[in-house]
């Protein structure tokens, strides 16, 4: 929209452009050259031409509102390579040329002049243009601005021919409604992670999944080197956790979905996992049973083995682990350090979390501290409130509903799923009573079925790079915060500098006064005594002190002239000192305040 317009009829269209464009998601909305008006209107971001005010002061109108989670979109109109490198530095999203100086630019100039390899996108401004050879044009820059039609024409061009560019997926899906998006997604419904044990299921891996599924290791692999060159410390301040946390999630979107236990000691972490799997292979007790994390996987043998990271890998017969990996935590209650430390290098991994509660001491401090730390890697928790045969009905619906409020409260979910169980009554075959039933179809539905399966994967892998966007963020919002302090002590010590120069400057001034009429008394009493040796009433003394007879009589401003180098010697030494004494002053001054 055209910022030229008169500022109120700009707004009320924008408002109602924006009602428009809710039926294509895809579109965000730009104001041309008012990023006051795109920031009132909580517009998406806005086009600057080159005569517009720089691309830093409009980012900042529009990144006033801190709440927004998405940066605001700012493209800058360039002309020359240099430009271009002007405004990427400066922080524009992307870079407009226009269609008509095409001949007179070097676009591969353009686009090597900006430094690093995260280069912006560079987009050709088509308005006013025809048809003619526009696809071809599209497909040398990284998109296309102008009129609607002519660029939903280009679009439907690409989607008739199945063209494979770059535009042929994206750019004229993005002009389509989101009814017309939902209809071509329809094409393929068997979209899923091709994982090997989906695989063994005779699952075929749709083109769109599969598609997806590239994007996020491409995300994955782009913030991997991100952080391996910009923050190796970045969780827990140990180099290289960041990038192995990365590392892992990309190795495990080829892998069976990682189903995390976690509760304290004696909640019956192990006596579900033995009711979910319809088996007893993990021992039970009121003593811990489980002191180090034990992977659960399918195998024709049951047997068990340590692994190098200490943790065992128990292998077993059972149909559910085909699907899933089953990882058994030690009580978030009575875990060592390094115990402790190797739940948590889990959670980031995990794709579905039970969390075991005992129906009778639901929620303690431990589990509510580790519930906190959960929440910071946005995984999705299902509560199982064990032993509920311990409880009355009225007494297990009041258990479900405080672990409801309080974890709702921790997690910031309105709904959590929550299912009381009795893994006792579940193992003695009384599935009735035991409510397992439940728990099985919603552990079934998230893990067993193809769609929610690669849903789960790509929602881990998602998930934690959103997690590491976060913790980047906040990296340099602590940096920058640094940077501030730093800035405004250097401010302060600049401010006082100038204040000090002015004043040694003063001080300095009536220094060099006082020099100066010792110079002038000089100069006055050499020409008094050039007078006085010179002047005619003088000559008998002057040859007689020429011939060494006798000794010219001298007046009092000789005395003068030859304690004059004595004088000077000693106000050049106290100028000295004072520098000295002041300057140090001034330093220990520095000292103390940095």
């Amino acid at each position: 929209m055209d910022g030229s317009e008169d500022a109120n009829a700009l707004y009320e269209a924008s408002i109602q452009a924006k009602g428009l464009l809710k039926e294509y998601a895809s579109i965000p909305l730009l104001l041309n050259g008012r990023p006051d008006i795109a920031a009132a209107c909580e517009c998406e971001g806005v086009t600057l031409a080159a005569k517009d005010l720089p691309t830093v002061a409009a980012r900042k109108i529009l990144s006033s509102d801190e709440s927004k989670q998405q940066a605001a979109i700012v493209i800058r109109e360039v002309s020359s390579a240099q430009m271009a490198r002007k405004n990427a530095e400066e922080g524009a999203s992307a870079l407009m040329v226009d269609y008509s100086a095409l001949e007179t630019m070097d676009l591969s100039e353009m686009k090597s002049s900006q430094r690093g390899s995260a280069s912006i996108p560079i987009l050709v401004n088509l308005d006013g243009k025809g048809l003619e050879g526009l696809a071809e044009t599209c497909e040398a820059f990284d998109g296309a601005v102008g009129d609607p039609g002519v660029l939903k024409e280009i679009g439907e061009k690409f989607l008739v021919s199945q063209d494979n560019s770059k535009f042929g997926k994206v750019f004229c899906n993005a002009l389509l409604s989101v009814k017309e998006q939902e209809d071509r997604q329809k094409i393929d419904t068997s979209s899923f992670v091709e994982t090997a044990p989906l695989r063994e299921r005779g699952g075929e891996a749709g083109g769109s999944a599969e598609g997806l599924k590239e994007a996020i290791e491409r995300g994955l692999t782009h913030l991997q080197q991100v952080v391996d060159l910009k923050a190796p410390k970045l969780i827990d301040g140990q180099d290289g956790n960041a990038s192995l946390l990365i590392s892992d999630a990309l190795q495990a979107l080829n892998e069976a979905i990682l189903l995390v236990i976690v509760g304290e000691f004696n909640a019956g972490k192990s006596s579900v996992i033995n009711a979910l799997l319809k088996d007893d292979i993990l021992p039970t007790g009121v003593v811990p049973t489980t002191n180090e994390v034990v992977l659960i996987k399918y195998g024709e043998k049951a047997e068990m083995k340590q692994q190098e990271d200490g943790t065992f890998l128990r292998m077993t017969p059972s149909e559910m682990l085909k699907q899933v990996t089953v990882v058994d935590t030690p009580g978030t209650n009575v875990v060592l350090e390094r115990q402790q430390k190797l739940t948590e290098d889990f959670i980031p991994k995990a794709d579905l979390v039970l969390f075991t509660l005992s129906a009778d001491r639901p929620l303690t401090e431990s589990e509510t501290k580790f519930m906190t730390f959960i929440k910071q890697w946005s995984k999705k928790i299902v509560f199982v409130v064990n032993k509920k045969e311990l409880l009355t009905k009225d007494e297990i619906q009041e258990v479900s509903d405080f672990v409801k409020a309080n974890s709702s409260q921790i997690l910031g979910v309105k709904e959590p799923p929550i299912y009381p169980v009795s893994a006792k009554l579940e193992l003695q075959n009384k599935k009735e009573e035991s409510g397992f039933e439940s728990l099985q179809k919603a552990v079934t539905s998230a893990t067993g079925g193809l769609g929610d399966a690669a849903k789960l994967k790509f929602t881990t892998a998602l998930s934690l790079g959103q997690s590491l966007c976060n913790a980047l963020k906040e990296q340099i919002k602590v940096k920058n915060a640094a940077l501030e302090e730093e800035k405004a002590v250097v401010d302060s010590v600049s401010k006082q500098v100038k204040q000090f120069r002015r004043e040694m400057q003063k001080d300095a001034n009536v220094q060099y006064s006082n020099i100066r009429r010792s110079l002038d008394s000089v100069v006055s009493a050499s020409e008094e005594l050039t007078d006085t040796l010179l002047s005619l009433s003088n000559a008998k003394d002057i040859t007689g002190y020429v011939v060494g007879s006798d000794k010219a009589k001298i007046s009092p401003s000789a005395e003068i002239l030859s304690n004059f180098e004595s004088a000077l010697r000693t106000q050049v030494m106290e100028h000295k000192g004072w520098l000295l004494e002041n300057c140090n002053q001034q330093c220990s001054y520095y000292d103390d305040f940095l």
